[in-house]
């Protein structure tokens, strides 16, 4: 694993709660799917006691995805962090039991693998060859590419040689001798790339 001498996380995004929504949306048209099968299999009779039926199964993802999803509305509501992601892969293997709608699977598999990296802190590493955003895609960059690099007041600029700008807040606060520390190993690096 590669290390960096400096780490610097940047505020949270806007992705968040709009990854969050999507995700519930999935997890509800799954479970309207599957109560739609219930239904078509002939709702509340005994077949749903035989271990195995098609009907006994669509109950049980209905009561594990319903249970799942109410877990984490409560979670939410506690202000604790949610992440739907392994309710997105339950959800993709209740699919696999709705006739013809296999290809569905593999949308939610997508989906739930994607979740987690996408609501991620992004985070720029710092080293003496290179700077790395840990993004969803993860990007490099090379320190010929900077003009200039500062870190000041909660704020992470970064100045490219084509013009452009990328400023962000960052996560937690630094001390003016820190910021002077990361700000110095920046200009080194600068220095050493012109020279």
């Amino acid at each position: 694993m590669k290390t960096y001498d400096y780490i610097v996380t940047l505020k949270k995004g806007k992705y968040s709660a709009a990854v969050n929504w999507i995700s519930q949306l999935l997890v509800l048209l799954s479970l309207v799917f599957l109560v739609i099968q219930f239904n078509l299999l002939g709702g509340f009779s005994k077949e749903i006691l035989v271990f195995g039926s098609l009907h006994f199964k669509t109950s049980l993802f209905i009561f594990i995805i319903l249970s799942g999803w109410i877990y984490l509305i409560i979670q939410a509501q506690k202000k604790e962090e949610v992440n739907y992601r392994n309710l997105l892969f339950i959800a993709s293997i209740s699919w696999m039991i709705i006739p013809g709608l296999l290809w569905i699977c593999f949308v939610y598999v997508i989906a739930g693998w994607l979740e987690k990296p996408v609501k991620l802190n992004p985070e720029f590493g710092f080293s003496e060859n290179e700077i790395v955003l840990n993004d969803f895609p993860v990007k490099r960059y090379e320190w010929n590419e900077f003009n200039n690099i500062v870190l000041k007041d909660g704020l992470l600029t970064l100045d490219f040689t084509n013009n452009k700008i990328y400023q962000k807040e960052i996560e937690s606060e630094y001390s003016s001798a820190e910021e002077k520390e990361f700000n110095d190993f920046c200009n080194t690096q600068l220095k050493t790339v012109i020279a």
